[in-house]
């Protein structure tokens, strides 16, 4: 089943127009927008601790900056996460843009099913927030996204196949692959990846960081952290996402630990 034939579209497109040059032009700028989403959505409310977290996370990202249809999922999971994030402080109308991003990145690559798991980790942190109040306009309105955000995913080609084609997919491998193993059975055999201990850094920091707020941290820093550390060391090409959904939970959690310090060491 080929799950990101439109993405094969885009990348025939931009080849044909501008050869190697543009394919590389425009992945460049894929990845620099995914990260730059939440990061500069961090730094207006984080501020200065923003960079070094950002520090820290990028170099995880080079783990997979070759030229492949998951560089659309990376812009999508961006996007999604800062519109939730942004509706989480104000209610934004964006928050319906959701679904119609869906219909396209369930055509452009396997990682679709990361935006509806994003809508339902913010409804989670609803819940968690309103002391369960299913009847809250917030967690109304995240149930409501969260169901269109699935009926999205029927509308490729092969409709409900492709839908739940990300419970299958590892079904077809004929032998392992790299990018599908877990961190610690690569260790064992000898591969030894920069971003890989980057992550590991950046995990022990963030929880770290969660642990000494743990009366102000929020749920959904939480939820974030728990789901795509774990993601990040099931499978290496999980790295980005886990560097892409941490950024903010991370630089709103060390802002107050580096004021601390800055205090103590003055």
């Amino acid at each position: 089943l080929n799950h990101h034939y439109l993405s094969e579209v885009l990348f025939y497109l931009i080849a044909t127009h501008t050869g190697i040059f543009g394919l590389l032009s425009s992945t460049t700028l894929l990845m620099l927008l995914s990260f730059g989403l939440p990061f500069f959505f961090s730094y207006k409310r984080a501020g200065i601790s923003t960079l070094p977290a950002s520090l820290l996370l990028t170099p995880i990202l080079f783990e997979r900056t070759d030229i492949r249809p998951e560089m659309f999922s990376y812009f999508f999971f961006s996007l999604f996460l800062v519109i939730l994030y942004k509706n989480r402080a104000i209610p934004t109308k964006l928050l319906y843009l959701l679904p119609l991003l869906t219909l396209l990145w369930v055509n452009i690559h396997i990682y679709f099913f990361m935006g509806t798991l994003l809508v339902f980790l913010f409804f989670l942190d609803g819940l968690l927030k309103n002391r369960r109040n299913l009847t809250c306009h917030y967690n109304k309105q995240l149930f409501t996204i969260f169901f269109l955000t699935l009926f999205a995913t029927l509308f490729n080609p092969q409709g409900i196949t492709g839908a739940l084609y990300p419970l299958t997919a590892f079904n077809n491998y004929g032998y392992a692959i790299e990018e599908n193993q877990n961190i610690f059975f690569l260790e064992s055999l000898g591969f030894h990846k920069a971003s890989v201990e980057y992550f590991k850094f950046s995990v022990a920091l963030l929880f770290l960081s969660l642990i000494l707020r743990s009366r102000n941290a929020r749920p959904i820093d939480w939820l974030l952290a728990l789901t795509f550390s774990i993601a990040g060391a099931v499978a290496v090409r999980n790295l980005p996402l886990f560097a892409l959904a941490t950024l903010i939970p991370l630089a709103t959690n060390l802002k107050p630990l580096l004021k601390k310090l800055s205090v103590i060491a003055t």
